[in-house]
């Protein structure tokens, strides 16, 4: 019976992709897509988030961009394919940010990291 149990929580597929308006970019609306993170990825953006010094506060390279570092993990196209390399975190970022902080917030939500009421609205 635990082995049944185990085969089907593993067969299970639980990284849904949710659909992002995006109006601003008229050529990809409703095409667009984003899926939360999986526990390893997840477990490196926190070890990402970590690299910010906690005793003066500053940002150590590597620590910028950070919505744009999300979105390029979560965004994918309808059939789950991730969009984006890592190489295009700085021209996402570059985006809008009224489009950044929307597709940023579905990630959170989705990746189980919304911590405040209007990320959980997202």
């Amino acid at each position: 019976m635990s082995e049944d149990l185990r085969l089907s929580v593993l067969a299970c597929t639980d990284l849904q992709p949710e659909a992002v308006a995006t109006p601003e970019w008229p050529t990809v609306d409703g095409k667009l897509f984003v899926r939360g993170l999986s526990g390893s990825e997840r477990d490196e953006w926190e070890l990402f988030l970590a690299s910010r010094r906690e005793d003066s506060g500053e940002w150590k390279p590597g620590t910028t961009n950070i919505r744009a570092t999300l979105i390029v993990k979560c965004c994918v196209d309808a059939s789950g394919t991730r969009l984006f390399a890592d190489a295009d975190i700085p021209a996402v970022g570059a985006k809008s940010a009224a489009v950044v902080d929307r597709l940023y917030g579905v990630a959170r939500r989705l990746s189980g990291l919304a911590v405040t009421e209007d990320d959980a609205k997202n």
